[in-house]
């Protein structure tokens, strides 16, 4: 975003920018769970995202899985941010295949600064497009903190399958990030991410997927109101149940009116 947790560089970043940009030309993604939401809003701000990653299991076979997701969204008050994406996705050896569309909206909860940890909720509805697929409904809650030159985020996440094709029960995971303040066009960051599974039959910790790893992400200006915010990271697989490696990125034009 072109706010506070997202300051923008003041000089050229044209390397970094070029780095990402060229990031883009990988065929990318697994699932749509490589992003960090924070609770802050920006009112007033319309952007245009690509994100996603691509994993790969390398055991007696290599198994590659990828997600694409675009995404268009806007900050309707100081408080509430909707957005629209679709996504793509291919399994193992299949074909990449538009795999749904989702309703997206982040309500936060404060004043940025007002309360000892800023808290916001995120809520989706996503309609499967693939035949006998369910529909999915999802819940964040969203937090973040920051401590000296550091902003910790975390997001844990609620997600039940819905409509004629579901599925009995709610699966539950988290992602989160420790982020470095150092420049607004580079700062490094932690990330982990984590699927516990369905909460009433959790598996074995070694059969969950769980996954950790650096990050670098920054914003660019490219003209008054407007910028470029990217995220480019390696994550590594913690349990059996993970993908030994997968590449996330995401690349955003954001325009504030």
């Amino acid at each position: 975003m072109l706010a506070d947790n997202k300051p923008l560089l003041k000089n050229g970043a044209g390397a970094v920018a070029a780095v990402v940009l060229a990031s883009l030309a990988i065929p990318m993604a697994a699932h749509a769970g490589t992003k960090v939401y924070s609770p802050i809003v920006h009112e007033g701000e319309f952007a245009f995202e690509a994100r996603g990653d691509a994993a790969v299991d390398r055991g007696d076979t290599t198994t590659k899985t990828q997600t694409q997701i675009y995404e268009i969204e806007y900050g309707v008050t100081d408080r509430w941010q909707t957005a629209i994406y679709g996504e793509l996705r291919k399994d193992a050896d299949g074909p990449l295949r538009y795999n749904a569309t989702t309703w997206e909206n982040i309500l936060q909860l404060f004043e940025q600064g007002d309360a000892w940890v800023d808290s916001g909720l995120y809520l989706e509805y996503k309609v499967a497009n693939l035949k006998d697929a369910a529909d999915k409904v999802e819940g964040k809650l969203l937090l973040e903190k920051e401590l000296g030159k550091t902003v910790n985020t975390a997001n844990f996440i609620f997600e039940k399958e819905v409509g004629s094709h579901a599925e009995d029960g709610t699966e539950f995971g988290y992602a989160l990030r420790t982020k470095y303040r150092w420049k607004p066009f580079l700062e490094p960051a932690i990330e982990a991410f984590g699927d516990i599974g369905e909460m009433r039959n959790v598996k074995p910790f070694e059969d969950q997927s769980h996954r950790l790893g650096p990050v670098i992400l920054g914003s660019i200006p490219l003209a008054p109101s407007v910028g470029f915010y990217y995220e480019l990271g390696w994550l590594f697989g913690l349990t059996r149940g993970t993908p030994n490696h997968a590449v996330k990125w995401l690349a955003e034009i954001e325009f504030h009116f």
